[in-house]
């Protein structure tokens, strides 16, 4: 009997293998501008030397679990007329802003960072990219003055040809432009480089990320040809924006298997909305009507969880179009609220739906300006 046990145990195990390994996601615009508009986490891992990447096509496995923290810094979205350098960013839509505090040799450095980005849709709205125009970052040291570095580039590197899928391409080209200045005096630079940029899509899989939740994910090789060399690396981004940038020393840009990386590895998680707990453990799922309702712009949405549960709620036009989410993490049991802005959305009805494990419920929310 054990024999048996053990057997079926075992392909089990193959069968929720083939599952996770040929899962195929896509990174929507719905999601990309999801991320614009809620942010992340960034965090530079400067330790790891060596990374499993797997092989281009179907993965078992990316486990980017141990991946080490070294000053992480929420990036949180921003006007990019509310930013200092807004007006020198001709091009720029949006703007993400963080600080960041360490102590070097016993001495408090703080320091504000700023990422800006180029977001373009297609006249009919079904593609979109969304690139790269420059950082900056401006900070302090005590008894020695101000910094501020700048890298800025001529065009927009675009990271995403929305909707990203397998086997997608796509190629961008751009001049950066780099300096450090300490008290207005250059100590660094400028510098300028051209790049010459491929982006393909060669490989997915489930990736699991610092704190063990697992999400399916693309991996994008990206190729930057300069008048340097050639550098290599291998992007993993999940449907929610999770991402892992791994840079390949020369003698690893093939790309298969375990390589040796260039630190720091970067990685970012999306910062999740604000979901707060409003009442004790319901006893069952369930979705309440938005209030107030109509709204303009913002509304409340409540949902309760009997038990912790991996949640969705997204909005969706009359005709079947996913225009927003509004929620998307894992949750424990309880009566929650989150705050949902409408400002991007056109007056009508709309259909919110909520998915909770295999619970699925709808309703409608009007608009009105």
């Amino acid at each position: 009997m054990n024999h048996f046990v053990r057997f079926f145990l075992v392909l089990c195990g193959v069968v929720l293998m083939v599952e996770l390994a040929s899962a195929q996601t896509t990174i929507s615009i719905v999601q990309a501008e999801s991320m614009l508009n809620r942010g992340y986490t960034h965090t530079p891992d400067s330790v790891t030397a060596r990374l499993y990447i797997g092989s281009a096509g179907s993965n078992t496995l990316w486990d980017f679990s141990n991946l080490k923290t070294n000053i992480p810094i929420a990036l949180k979205p921003i006007a990019v007329s509310g930013t200092p350098y807004g007006f020198t960013r001709v091009g720029a839509t949006h703007a993400h802003t963080g600080q960041a505090s360490i102590t070097y040799s016993g001495i408090p450095i703080s320091a504000t960072a700023w990422r800006y980005y180029a977001y373009t849709k297609s006249p009919g709205g079904a593609t979109a990219t969304m690139g790269i125009l420059g950082d900056m970052a401006a900070g302090s040291i005590p008894f020695i003055g101000s910094g501020l570095a700048e890298w800025v580039n001529s065009r927009p590197d675009t990271m995403y040809a929305l909707p990203v899928s397998y086997l997608t391409t796509w190629k961008s080209s751009y001049t950066d432009t780099t300096f450090i200045q300490l008290n207005g005096s250059y100590i660094s630079g400028p510098v300028t480089k051209t790049h010459k940029v491929t982006y393909t899509v060669d490989a997915y899989g489930p990736m699991k990320m610092p704190g063990g939740i697992i999400e399916q994910a693309l991996r994008i090789k990206r190729v930057d040809t300069t008048s340097t060399g050639v550098d290599v690396k291998y992007i993993f981004v999940s449907d929610r924006l999770a991402r892992v940038e791994v840079s390949a020393d020369t003698a690893s840009q093939g790309g298969n298997d375990t390589i040796n990386v260039t630190p720091p590895t970067m990685w970012n998680v999306y910062i999740p909305t604000d979901v707060k707990i409003v009442e004790s453990t319901p006893v069952e799922y369930g979705l309440s009507q938005n209030y107030p309702n109509p709204f303009n712009p913002t509304t409340t949405i409540r949902f309760g969880l009997p038990e912790r549960s991996t949640v969705t709620i997204k909005v969706f036009n009359l005709l079947g179009g996913e225009v927003a989410t509004v929620v998307d993490g894992i949750f424990d049991a309880g009566e929650r609220a989150v705050e949902f802005d409408a400002a991007n959305l056109a007056s009508g009805v709309y259909v919110y739906r909520l998915q909770a494990g295999t619970f699925t419920q709808t309703r409608k929310m009007v608009v009105l300006r």
